[in-house]
């Protein structure tokens, strides 16, 4: 019982501590997908330059991939942190492999999906 507890103590520290996009990035972003969709109608064959272009020379040809790209170079990304060592992880999927493979209580694996 005392691990449940403890697991959903985490779960819910997590739920809580687990940002999003902020609501002012998720705007950004909208805006950003509808110039890229507009450039890519004029001209197919044209790649997209990160918006970050004074640090980062990232091009790509897809909107999918300039949208999974410019979070991450602009440094918004949500952020799983464990909260037994401390290690940031993009995806609550990483956060639970990195607790099943390195945190264990008596043979118990802390995946907080399970809960």
């Amino acid at each position: 019982k005392q691990r449940r507890k403890r697991s959903r103590q985490m779960e819910e520290e997590d739920d809580n501590s687990v940002g999003e996009y902020s609501q002012d990035f998720k705007k950004h972003l909208n805006e950003l997908t509808s110039e890229w969709k507009n450039i890519l109608k004029r001209n197919k064959k044209v790649l997209l330059k990160c918006p970050n272009y004074d640090k980062c020379h990232y091009k790509c040809s897809s909107i999918g991939g300039m949208q999974y790209h410019y979070p991450r170079c602009a440094g918004a990304c949500p952020v799983y942190k464990c909260h037994l060592c401390g290690r940031e992880y993009e995806s609550r999927t990483g956060l639970n492999y990195h607790n099943t493979s390195h945190h264990t209580e008596v043979g118990v694996a802390l995946n907080l999906s399970d809960m």
